[in-house]
């Protein structure tokens, strides 16, 4: 497919819900496309452009920047009047079914103007594989109004959308294992939207004649393989089994893709295999292309990691710092005295899934090294980078970020950390480095904070005044000859931000902190959304009451036909567990009342006369005195 698109007068383009994850992506992508141009070199942007995009969404400010017109509540003669001054009017009814009735409306209002076309148009309905058997495109003269019908496999890609689920679970890392609905093995059709958004642009550039195209990409991947080859790259990289009607109680998932879930389909994309130029991104499928899906979620959602390194005098705050940093933005707090006692722990309690048997080895005999220089008061340089950058490649800290407390001290730690090791590397380029040191730390404000401490953390900290004031004159040396960690983030073009600590007031506190935050920035990570907010008191009498007395809430919420259908396949499913669980009971009564019988008529009463007998007798060893009584007077000895 050629990057520009022949002809020279860009063609005016309508697409329906540009604020939908589909549309918007489509929009983006056709905004793109240039035109084989002869205009001068200071032509303007836009007259370059193949398309002039226009559409309609929700909300007046719920548009793209993308195109240029936004149509918001527009009644049907308006809109009928904008559908006329386009080329090309795509619909898609792939993520809202009240979409379906609009675009009906469209296609048949359209065709009844065909006379007053000054130009021929062409009308695109973007569908999903769920209803290829219910779409019938129109026919009428191609000429004039052409009409095509693209039924999209599952779209993933640029954010997620029927997956996000499963993404967003493994990001967050709150559940180590991954819920997987039903038993994984259907097989879903699906196509990355940017993909699906080159099919679209070659039915406009390059009409085909079938009007009825399937896009799909050539992966056959199961339910299972997604959603384990997610798991294993944001998360644990472990799955749960759960009965797929539990899909109705996740609160992410909508009707439409708790239905994609269970598709079970093997297509082909012949035609557009055949007779279009697409230049495809993800041919092959999510799980082959996995690193490049993860990496646009992650741009998509601005789920970036924040790095960031605290460093300064003993005493002067770090860790207090550090985890207040963390607390702000959900990251996770890192120290080499943190590190070595997890990794201690994790060699005690060693992982029995644990596949990379080397690694393991690896850290055992440096955990060993470690063990024996502890007692002689001299750490192992080589472990003290290992542990930490073992930290700093873990899952959590790729997804969210991580505070480094204290580490790295001196350039040559810095350096080996953070120095590129194939892919392993870890450079905090992206994120600023607040070093929480000194631009003027008086030593005599670090002398009292320390005599204010708790005995239990002077101790802890090794804060006592010999050890304190050696470390202390250390620091201040290793800053006279330049060998700090700071000289090499500057030599990486990473400026820290020098930050004073003269007092331990909590105003000075907080007006610190205040600055910390200001330099970071926005949190990247999951908010609480209003309504979440609003619902938390809700949330909590589900958990006491149950599943059953929550369903009524939501019908009476009236939030409109999407909760509704959730709350009825919820209650149907509830419906039958207990139809389940009553046919259960039934079958345990059935089956225990042959062994009860029997039980009854010969164990039960001689074993009640030796109890009785027992109790009368009160022995010293009752289980002999019984098991005697039972042999004396068994009946069937008699």
């Amino acid at each position: 497919m050629a990057e520009d698109t022949a002809g020279s007068i860009p063609k005016r383009v309508f697409i329906n819900s540009v604020d939908s994850y589909a549309s918007r992506n489509i929009a983006k992508f056709l905004s793109e496309r240039r035109l084989v141009s002869t205009y001068e070199e200071d032509e303007t942007e836009e007259q370059e452009r193949a398309f002039q995009l226009v559409g309609s969404a929700d909300r007046r400010d719920g548009g793209s920047p993308h195109v240029l017109e936004v149509y918001s509540k527009a009644n049907r003669d308006e809109l009928l009047l904008k559908l006329m001054q386009c080329d090309v009017i795509i619909y898609n009814i792939s993520e809202h079914a009240d979409q379906v009735e609009e675009a009906l409306w469209a296609v048949s209002a359209l065709h009844g103007q065909m006379e007053q076309f000054a130009a021929s148009k062409m009308f695109i309905l973007i569908s999903t594989v769920m209803t290829w058997a219910l779409t019938e495109p129109l026919d009428p003269n191609k000429r004039v109004f052409s009409t095509y019908v693209v039924a999209s496999g599952c779209l993933y890609g640029k954010g997620e959308q029927f997956l996000h689920y499963f993404f967003k679970t493994a990001w967050l890392g709150g559940q180590h294992e991954i819920l997987l609905f039903g038993d994984g093995n259907n097989v879903i059709p699906m196509i990355h939207v940017i993909d699906l958004a080159s099919v679209i642009q070659n039915v406009i550039e390059q009409p085909p004649l079938p009007g009825y195209l399937l896009a799909v990409d050539n992966s056959d991947n199961t339910l299972e393989e997604i959603v384990k080859m997610v798991a294993s790259v944001l998360g644990s990289g472990t799955i749960q089994k759960k009965p797929f009607e539990e899909a109705f109680l996740i609160p992410d998932f909508s009707v439409m893709e708790i239905d994609a879930l269970q598709l079970n389909l093997y297509m082909d994309s012949v035609y557009v295999k055949e007779l279009l130029s697409v230049k495809w991104m993800c041919e092959s499928g999510l799980v082959e292309n996995i690193e490049l899906v993860v990496e646009e979620y992650r741009q998509s959602r601005q789920l970036l990691p924040i790095r960031v390194c605290v460093l300064g005098p003993p005493a002067v705050g770090k860790s207090t710092v550090s985890k207040h940093i963390c607390q702000q933005y959900k990251l996770h707090y890192i120290s080499l005295e943190e590190s070595i006692s997890q990794l201690d722990a994790a060699m005690d309690n060693p992982d029995e899934d644990e596949e990379d048997d080397d690694s393991l080895e690896e850290t055992r005999m440096l955990l060993s090294r470690f063990r024996e220089s502890r007692d002689t008061d001299t750490l192992d340089e080589q472990f003290k980078v290992k542990v930490v950058r073992d930290r700093l490649l873990s899952k959590p800290c790729r997804n969210q970020g991580f505070v480094l407390d204290n580490f790295p001290v001196t350039r040559d730690q810095a350096r080996e950390l953070f120095s590129a090791d194939g892919d392993n590397s870890e450079e905090p380029e992206e994120a600023p480095i607040s070093s929480c040191g000194r631009r003027i730390t008086p030593e005599e404000f670090l002398k009292a904070r320390v005599k204010n401490l708790p005995e239990s953390l002077i101790q802890e900290q090794d804060y006592q005044q010999e050890a304190f004031l050696q470390r202390l004159a250390t620091f201040r040396m290793s800053r006279l000859k330049n060998e700090t960690a700071l000289e090499y983030f500057e030599e990486i073009d990473v400026a820290p931000v020098l930050l004073e600590v003269t007092s331990n007031e909590k105003l000075d506190t907080t007006l610190l902190m205040h600055k910390v935050f200001e330099t970071i920035g926005q949190p990247r990570n999951y908010q609480l959304s209003p309504e979440v907010g609003q619902d938390k008191e809700e949330e909590k009498r589900v958990g006491k009451t149950g599943h059953e007395d929550a369903l009524p809430s939501l019908w009476e919420k009236g939030c409109g036909e999407e909760d509704k259908q959730k709350a009825e396949g919820a209650g149907k499913w509830i419906t039958r567990l207990e139809k389940v669980k009553l046919y259960e009971d039934k079958q345990l009564e059935a089956q225990s009342v042959p062994v009860r019988n029997y039980l009854m008529e010969h164990v039960m009463p001689t074993l009640t006369q030796g109890l009785i007998q027992c109790c009368r007798s009160q022995p010293q060893d009752p289980v002999d005195f019984l098991a005697e009584y039972l042999l004396r007077n068994n009946p069937f000895n008699s």
